[in-house]
Parts: structure tokens; C-alpha cells; sequence
């Protein structure tokens, strides 16, 4: 029986990553994709950031850091004053939401794209599709079911 309990013990132990292997998970989780104000990028940075975020269990001053490394142009421009102190996160993240993530100014760029395709593209079925693609992702992840049944698509 005692010999059972150590076997188990031992599987335990195995399934539990290691100090280093957290160490290079976080460090993997790390970096965001670079962000700059695009509207039809936001779902994904913000997905990108939550996402990372929660896995890595990374600190305000973390992820500071990584805003801090992403943004650029536009975006940092938005929270230039504050991005300067780590417990201002939430508040970065929700300003630059607000000014590049509504739903509606997501979905107009992206359909704006969509409209801008070449009628007589030899690549027009595979742009469209891209498209397409890009407007019916960036509204799953907005959680707005209602853009993906907009009839204007087509």
C-alpha cells in the first residue's frame, strides 16, 4: 500500500511544472502583438492581452511593462500620461478600448475593407474571403452576434 501512495505521489509530482518550465512559459506569454491605435487590430490585442494576462498571472507592473513595449503612435499617444504608473492597467486598457475598440467603429473598418475589394481582382474570391473572415472573428470576439448577421456583407 505504502508503495502505491509513493507511486502517486511520484505522478503528482510529475504533472506539476517545474520552477524553470513556469519560468519560460511566462516568459513566452510575454510579448503582445504591437499595437497602434487600428481599430481592426483591437480584438485581437485586447484578446491577446486578457488571455496572456490571466495564463501568466502576471502582476500590474508586468504588464505595464508589456503595454509599454506594444504600444505605439496613436495608441500610446491615448495613454501617454498614464502609462506611467503600474496601477493605472485596468484604466490604460479601458481608455484605449474606448477609443478603438466600440464595436461599431470595429465593424465599420472592417467592413469599409471588405467594400474596398477590386471587382475584377484575379485574387477577389480569396480577399473576400480574408475579409470576410477578419469581420466575423473581430465580431465573435467583441461578442457582438448582431454584426455577423449584418446583410451589408455581401
Amino acid at each position: 500500500m505504502q508503495e502505491l501512495m509513493q507511486v502517486v505521489a511520484n505522478l503528482k509530482a510529475q504533472k506539476e511544472p517545474s520552477h524553470t518550465e513556469t519560468i519560460l512559459r511566462r516568459q513566452s506569454l510575454m510579448p503582445l502583438p504591437k499595437f497602434g491605435g487600428s481599430p481592426k487590430e483591437w480584438a485581437f490585442f485586447k484578446k491577446t492581452f486578457d488571455d496572456t494576462s490571466e495564463e501568466g498571472k502576471f502582476t500590474d507592473l508586468e504588464n505595464l511593462t508589456r503595454l509599454r513595449q506594444s504600444l505605439y503612435g496613436a495608441a500610446l499617444d491615448n495613454v501617454r500620461q498614464l502609462i506611467m504608473e503600474s496601477e493605472n492597467v485596468k484604466e490604460i486598457m479601458k481608455s484605449l478600448e474606448t477609443a478603438y475598440g466600440r464595436p461599431s467603429l470595429v465593424y465599420s473598418e472592417l467592413l469599409a475593407d471588405l467594400h474596398k475589394l477590386k471587382k475584377d481582382s484575379k485574387t477577389i474570391v480569396s480577399d473576400m474571403v480574408k475579409a470576410l473572415n477578419n469581420l466575423v472573428l473581430a465580431a465573435r470576439l467583441m461578442n457582438m452576434p448582431r454584426y455577423v448577421e449584418d446583410h451589408r456583407k455581401c
